[in-house]
């Protein structure tokens, strides 16, 4: 059996050569899902899109690039906006967790957030990139 991802509230890159691809994918899924009695989100039909893309999915896990992007599903920052410190993140669903300092975090109700600190509001400069080969 296939291993299931998350794919809510994720965070996408998609090659220019690709996005047509991508899209009729998704908007495949979700007609589908649709005639089948299932109403999804567009996060869902981006995972579906992605995965079946995707020639190796672990490579892209949180837990593999956690200087990339986290979103705060646990709501750790729904009083203040995160400082320069790692932070550990915990998979919603699972045991897993992982020390995080992303450069982009998705922040639930992020909008309140921001709107009560803009005037404290602080630019964090993310980790330097790491190149792998």
């Amino acid at each position: 059996m296939n291993r299931t991802y998350l794919s809510r509230s994720a965070f996408w890159i998609v090659h220019h050569d690709a996005i047509d691809t991508v899209y009729d994918l998704a908007i495949g899924f979700w007609h589908k899902a649709k005639e089948e009695g299932l109403i999804t989100d567009v996060s869902a039909a981006l995972g579906y899109a992605m995965q079946i893309l995707c020639a190796d999915p672990e490579a892209h896990r949180l837990e593999v690039h956690p200087d990339l992007w986290a979103s705060d599903e646990a709501g750790r920052f729904h009083e203040h906006l995160p400082g320069a410190e790692a932070w550990e993140w915990r998979h919603p669903l699972r045991s897993e967790s992982a020390m995080v300092r992303p450069a982009i975090l998705h922040l639930k109700k992020g909008k309140a957030i921001l709107a009560k600190h803009q005037n404290h509001a602080q630019v964090i400069a993310p980790p330097p990139h790491r190149h792998t080969d």
